[in-house]
Order: C-alpha cells, then sequence, then structure tokens
C-alpha cells in the first residue's frame, strides 16, 4: 500500500512538472492593449507608417495591410513602427494577432508578415510566410511556415512548417535577450534563439510589416497590438526615425 502511495505521489510530481514546462511564458504576461486600430485613420500619436509600397487602412475591426503585387522581381513592403522606444534592460512584450485574408506567392515569390524589434545595429524577426519555389539563404524554400530571424542568429533563418492562415507573433524582450514566439492556434512555440542586444546602440522599435518578395499578392488584416508595458516616448524620436532604421526592418529578403 506504501510503496502504492509513492508511486502515485511521483506520478503527481512527474504530471505538475511536465504542465509548467509546457507553458509558454507569453502565457503568464499582463496584457495592455496598444491599439486596436478602430478610428477612420492610423493614430499617428501610437505609430509612424510606411505605405509606399502599398496600402494601409484602419477601422472596425482590423488594420489591413497590402503591398503592391508584385509579378517576377522587386520587393514591396507596407509597414508601421512605433514612435516610442524600448530602453534597453527594461523588460517588454508585444503580442499580434492576424490573418492572411488573401493573396499568394507566384512562382519564385513569397509572401509575408513580420513582427520586428530592433535598433540600429540589432533586430529580430518572428514571421509568417508563403512561399512558391524561392531561394532564401541559398535555400528553395515551398509553402507555407513560420520563421525566426536576427543578427546573431545561426542559421540565420529558422523555420516551422505551418498549414495555418492566421495565428499570433510575439516578443518578449527581457535581461537585453529578444526571444521570439508564434501560436499557431494550438498555443505558444518559442522558436529560433534568443538574440542579445548588449553591445547594441539605442533603444529599440517595434515594428509590424507586410512584405512581398518578387511575385505574388498579399492582404493581412490586424486586430490590434498587445503589449507589457507601453513604450516610453522619447524626444529624439523622429531624427532616429528618420536615421535609416527602415531599411533594416522586414523579413530581411535583401540580406538573403
Amino acid at each position: 500500500m506504501r510503496s502504492c502511495f509513492v508511486a502515485l505521489c511521483v506520478m503527481l510530481m512527474v504530471l505538475a512538472v511536465s504542465s509548467v514546462g509546457g507553458a509558454s511564458p507569453m502565457d503568464s504576461i499582463v496584457w495592455q492593449t496598444y491599439d486596436t486600430f478602430t478610428g477612420s485613420s492610423l493614430n499617428t500619436s501610437l505609430w509612424s507608417e510606411n505605405n509606399s509600397d502599398g496600402t494601409l487602412t484602419t477601422g472596425t475591426p482590423n488594420l489591413t495591410l497590402s503591398p503592391t503585387s508584385l509579378s517576377g522581381s522587386g520587393d514591396n513592403s507596407v509597414s508601421i513602427t512605433t514612435p516610442y522606444f524600448i530602453n534597453q534592460g527594461t523588460f517588454f512584450a508585444a503580442d499580434v494577432p492576424f490573418s492572411i485574408t488573401s493573396g499568394a506567392p507566384g512562382r519564385g515569390g513569397a509572401v509575408a508578415f513580420d513582427l520586428v524589434l530592433q535598433n540600429s545595429s540589432s533586430w529580430s524577426v518572428i514571421g509568417w510566410a508563403n512561399g512558391d519555389n524561392v531561394s532564401i539563404g541559398g535555400t528553395i524554400l515551398n509553402g507555407k511556415f513560420f520563421s525566426s530571424d536576427s543578427n546573431s542568429q545561426t542559421p540565420p533563418l529558422i523555420l516551422q512548417s505551418t498549414s495555418v492562415m492566421q495565428g499570433q507573433l510575439g516578443l518578449i524582450y527581457s535581461g537585453n535577450m529578444i526571444t521570439l514566439y508564434y501560436d499557431d492556434g494550438t498555443g505558444w512555440y518559442q522558436i529560433g534563439t534568443p538574440n542579445s542586444t548588449a553591445g547594441s546602440s539605442g533603444p529599440l522599435t517595434l515594428e509590424v510589416e507586410a512584405d512581398i518578395m518578387n511575385s505574388g499578392s498579399l492582404t493581412v488584416a490586424v486586430p490590434g497590438v498587445w503589449v507589457s508595458t507601453p513604450p516610453v516616448p522619447e524626444p529624439s524620436t523622429l531624427l532616429l526615425l528618420g536615421s535609416g532604421l527602415v531599411g533594416l526592418v522586414g523579413w530581411r529578403w535583401r540580406r538573403k
């Protein structure tokens, strides 16, 4: 009888450890609404926009990002960036649900939706993408996948195959480390290796981007952006946003 009781206790302990081990840090964040895009136009106190390669629309219930369609070559993107900064060494987390409402890659092309945290010398990207016989970093990619990319990750692009057209992209910045997550509808999963911002220059900005490489069309709906704590305004925001940070963002097509 005693041995059965001990065995039962051990079993319960194993189950408890398994349950705790299976939880994601994203599940324990106390989320605050940053923006739900319900206004007739983008809230310029919360976002700076780049829609030169497509269109951005807001209104109940979504933000819609639609890069201009391509056929053959090129790279079109539409993005929004927080006009606030996340100071290095602070805690920050972000959660961005999304739905691919239309579009697909053409042959030799890819379409992607990304969440980016970056400064002038460090960047981390969590994304969803769909490729059709497209070469990224020397690898031919086909199909849908979640991806992680950063300035320090080896290999630079880590992929997880998926069949979904909607989900959530997330990240946690803690102790100068950026950790990337995705939710395919079955829970949060970490992807890639954490990226350190130690030694990099300046605070960080958050960006949401839709992108087309070479060939395809894409429309992405985003119901809102949720964060752990709202970013802190900095007086030099406009100066730094104009210093070329936009060139670092996206799914890093130009780096592959």
